[in-house]
């Protein structure tokens, strides 16, 4: 009996994602053509996105961690090059959990009609990347230099406030003082 609830509850899950993913999509195309921001359909989408994203990181991150000297041996004929990448290459692949939810998450801000959030979410984890890159490459004060590692390190902890921003900036309260504003300083607010 017990073998055959678990094919049952794996399916009603692959219908579910299939319903939900079919219910984003026409939303998304209703928001689209009326412009409109749907927080029901993100709302719905994140469970799936962050199902979905944790069983790819670990299907990258397994491999990368053991594999990632010998990917850079097959793409790099210069061992001492591959050599240098190594500690680089195995960061990236096992921290790519924030990468792949900053893009999901994107997706899903951008099929609800909300495309501002998903570029300011690009811009400050692109920002965040910028700012830390000479820091963690070369080392500034109390902090030593890491080189290649120092890159990986920063794109990780760009990507990853970008992703914390996202969920913020959807479950932030909205204080709405509009009603006494002039409808100028109003538009912009709401932008931010």
């Amino acid at each position: 009996m017990e073998t055959k609830a678990a094919p049952i509850t794996s399916q009603s899950r692959w219908r579910r994602w299939g319903s939900l993913l079919k219910q984003a999509i026409a939303g998304s195309e209703q928001n689209y053509t009326k412009g409109n921001i749907d927080r029901v359909i993100v709302l719905l989408a994140i469970p799936m996105i962050l199902e979905m994203a944790m069983v790819l990181s670990i299907l990258i991150a397994v491999p990368g961690y053991f594999y990632a000297d010998g990917i850079l041996h097959v793409m790099i004929k210069d061992p001492a090059v591959a050599e240098y990448g190594a500690a680089f290459t195995r960061l990236m692949f096992v921290a790519n959990l924030p990468i792949l939810l900053l893009w999901m998450l994107n997706g899903v801000f951008r099929g609800a009609g909300d495309a501002a959030t998903a570029m300011r979410a690009l811009w400050i984890a692109n920002g965040v990347n910028i700012l830390l890159v000479p820091l963690f490459i070369y080392g500034w004060g109390p902090l030593p230099g890491m080189g290649l590692l120092g890159d990986a390190t920063t794109t990780t902890t760009g990507r990853s406030i970008g992703v914390v921003y996202q969920p913020w900036h959807l479950f932030k309260p909205d204080p709405s003082p509009c009603a006494s504003w002039p409808p100028v300083i109003c538009s912009t607010a709401r932008a931010w």
